[in-house]
């Protein structure tokens, strides 16, 4: 059985030294992912012997005539080769099962290489079960290595609807698992998005012991692409298109992501919540009216052991909504955020208190950045051509803005509107540039308090400055 030191082992390698697809030693099956350079070497091997020597095929344990058939062969294959810890691959390039009473379970030390085939679910059926899952959702399974498969859920073929929980089920669903997935792809699936019961994604990944995945693909689900909750692991390579809801959500503390992609889903596209997690260079497009391309939320309470989420390289762009928004997030730290072309405000930042951003936005449908709620928040911004401020703050938000900002060419809706816009007792310190605003540079009103303290407000175009209902906007130090 594969460990989770094992595996971390080999993660620590580097999926750069793989030149073909995962397999298993030459060695004796004791001997299976017990030395990760052993193990490198047999990849090796096996490539130039071609797999003849360790490999079964699906087709070696009986028919795939029908969808029956091929459930009931894929299901003696897989069960005979994670006993004999033998690499299971395919011959056939599409395999169609039948899913009516229940899906393909599996067990403990499966592996297999499928190569990019499709496992499809038959049609003409209203109540389907998971496609794969494995067998021991109570106390989990481990030594799981799939790669190279693609599920076709077909559920719009059968006109499903996640409305009823019993057209919703999985491509793929893992829970309590260790091991590791490697291309692999799920289309077509009916899950949820919020509801509190039934399946929530393509692939599900709940409560993983350790899950190492890299190369993950959700395309046109029927709600979420992937979903994962609770757990560690990796995620390395994610990609979604055209899910009706998200294309990664759930609640992931303690799971660390590099490059995730999400266009086009009918909720935020990407979406990272809990406390913990780390994030480099994430992508959301084209989601729709009312959520973000890249949504960041939901952590726990911030106790003095407790870690934010920390996000770098983050894009959002021409998302019908907000392009970035973190919502309950206290503590989040954030490098090279870019929001442009956003319908709404390009960047929102709501009761997370503790938040150090980086950011950069161009032409917010609304604000460049939106902060609500009490604390102290520190950003350091270049924001222009946003329709309204380029930064709001509301509800006694304390907004320390860096010297090295530059607000710069916003309110081109035009207005009594400002570059930097407070209200409802906020507080703002600014150190940076406010500058060339269509209306005002800054605004303070119902008691917030605006300091320019080493900043430079000048050439905007209804005045510099504005105090209304209680308002306060002053200097402190050399006034330029």
């Amino acid at each position: 059985m594969v460990t989770r030191r094992q595996l971390l082992k080999f993660s620590a390698i580097g999926f750069a030294s793989l030149t073909v697809p995962i397999a298993y030693s030459e060695a004796s099956d004791n001997e299976i992912g017990m030395n990760t350079q052993l193990r490198i070497d047999s990849l090796l091997e096996l490539k130039k012997q071609n797999y003849k020597k360790k490999s079964l095929f699906v087709e070696d344990f009986g028919l795939v005539d029908t969808p029956k058939n091929t459930k009931m062969t894929m299901q003696k294959a897989i069960n005979y080769c994670a006993a004999k810890r033998v690499v299971l691959r395919n011959k056939s390039m599409i395999y169609t099962i039948d899913t009516s009473d229940c899906g393909i379970e599996i067990p403990n030390n499966f592996m297999c290489d499928f190569g990019g085939a499709w496992i499809k679910r038959a049609i003409g059926n209203k109540t389907p079960h998971d496609m794969w899952a494995n067998s021991d959702q109570v106390n989990g399974n481990a030594g799981i290595i799939i790669c190279g498969v693609k599920f076709d859920g077909q559920a719009a073929k059968d006109e499903l609807s996640n409305k009823y929980p019993e057209h919703r089920f999985c491509g793929l669903r893992l829970i309590k698992c260790e091991g590791q997935l490697i291309s692999v792809q799920v289309d077509d699936t009916c899950n949820g998005e919020i509801q509190a019961e039934g399946t929530r994604g393509g692939i599900v990944l709940e409560n993983s012991v350790f899950m190492d995945c890299y190369e993950l693909q959700a395309d046109n689900n029927i709600g979420t692409g992937l979903f994962i909750v609770g757990g560690k692991g990796k995620l390395t390579n994610f990609k979604s298109n055209n899910n009706a809801g998200s294309g990664l959500s759930g609640i992931q503390p303690g799971w660390v992501f590099e490059s995730l992609s999400s266009i086009g889903s009918g909720y935020s596209g990407i979406s990272l919540n809990g406390a913990g997690w780390v994030a480099n260079d994430v992508y959301g497009a084209k989601a729709a009216v009312g959520y973000a391309g890249v949504n960041f939320g939901h952590a726990l309470p911030i106790t003095s052991n407790a870690v934010g989420g920390v996000a770098s390289n983050v894009v959002a762009e021409n998302n019908e909504g907000w392009g970035i928004n973190v919502t309950s997030s206290p503590g989040i730290q954030g490098a090279n955020w870019l929001a442009r072309n956003s319908g709404d405000n390009n960047i929102r930042l709501i009761m997370s208190p503790g938040a150090k951003i980086t950011l950069k936005s161009e032409n917010a449908g609304a604000n460049g950045l939106l902060i609500i709620g009490a604390g102290h928040y520190e950003i350091s911004a270049n924001i222009s051509g946003s329709k309204a401020s380029g930064i709001y703050g509301r509800n006694g938000a304390d907004i320390a803005i860096s010297p090295d900002s530059i607000i710069d060419r916003n309110g081109t809706n035009g207005g009594l509107v400002a570059e930097i816009t407070l209200d409802t007792k906020s507080k703002a310190s600014v150190a940076g540039k406010v500058i060339n605003g269509m209306a005002y540079g800054v605004q303070s009103t119902d008691s917030s308090v605006v300091i320019i303290s080493g900043g430079v407000v000048e050439n905007n175009a209804l005045g510099n400055m504005r105090e209304t209902t209680g308002g306060v906007v002053r200097y402190e130090g050399s006034r330029k």
